[in-house]
């Protein structure tokens, strides 16, 4: 029986079967590119639609039809966010940071997206040494 050295299993002599398994690993790469490339889908709620019909709502009630429209749950403060304040916002279709950005801008409330909650929390204002 004649022994062959491990190096020349592992090497290829075959021009042709080089060519071959270079076009197996090129094909490999591909497929795992579009397999891939296919769960880069945007899924982020933050992009979801809300369609509010009433233009002044209190706090609550704006944070209830949000709720109720999407996977998102509020989480705040009752000491921080007064939910009875009123917020003005455009009724219509629009996605939900837009809502945010309407109800809260100018307030003393600020929010962030934390997965799946939108976290409420009252502005930091440094005080100013005078």
């Amino acid at each position: 029986m004649k022994k062959e050295p491990l190096c020349d299993l592992l090497l290829f002599k075959n021009h042709h079967t080089k060519k071959i398994l270079n076009v197996m690993r090129i094909s490999t790469f591909l497929l795992f590119l579009c397999v891939f490339a296919s769960f880069a889908a945007n899924t982020n709620s933050q992009n979801a639609a809300v369609n509010i019909t009433k233009s002044d709502l209190s706090i609550g009630e704006f944070i209830d039809q949000i709720e109720q429209q999407t996977d998102y749950l509020f989480v705040y403060s009752k000491n921080e966010v007064n939910t009875e304040t009123a917020v003005a916002v455009n009724a219509g279709k629009k996605s939900v940071a837009q809502y945010l950005n309407e109800a809260f801008n100018g307030s003393d409330v600020n929010y962030s997206f934390e997965n799946d909650y939108i976290v409420l929390t009252k502005n930091a204002t440094p005080s100013v040494p005078q």
